[in-house]
């Protein structure tokens, strides 16, 4: 975040921000406000340095993987929770992804699922 009137470049290290009971070594980085993956990082990397706009911040996702075998999900645009609200129920199997959403009013919005290399969607969108 720049609270300050001039662009500022600021940086930051993973494991600065990470509680150390958080037992995974690599985390994605997702930017919530562009949409945008930004990597997959170690924790003891430091994330490079980025230009903020006067009064700009970035809103991140730093999400542990565990293992990456499975999908997994990223994120939501429909709330700036990014999933924390309206999942009311998330469920990845080796040929499904199923997601029950509830939320209050009308929404349009995304759901971000990264798929590992060796998976691909079929023509019925079933995992393969």
């Amino acid at each position: 975040m720049n609270w300050d009137d001039q662009e500022r470049e600021l940086a930051f290290s993973i494991e600065d921000l990470i509680p150390s009971v958080q037992k995974a070594d690599k985390f994605l980085i997702w930017d919530f406000w562009n949409r945008k993956l930004l990597g997959v990082f170690n924790r003891s990397d430091v994330f490079p340095k980025q230009n903020f706009s006067p009064h700009s911040c970035m809103y991140l996702a730093i999400i542990p993987i565990v293992s990456f075998n499975e999908p997994l999900f990223i994120s939501t645009d429909l709330h700036i929770g990014q999933g924390i609200a309206g999942i009311e129920r998330l469920m990845i199997s080796e040929s499904m992804i199923e997601i029950s959403i509830s939320l209050q009013g009308k929404r349009k919005g995304a759901v971000f699922i990264l798929i590992p290399s060796n998976k691909s969607l079929d023509s019925n969108d079933q995992i393969i």
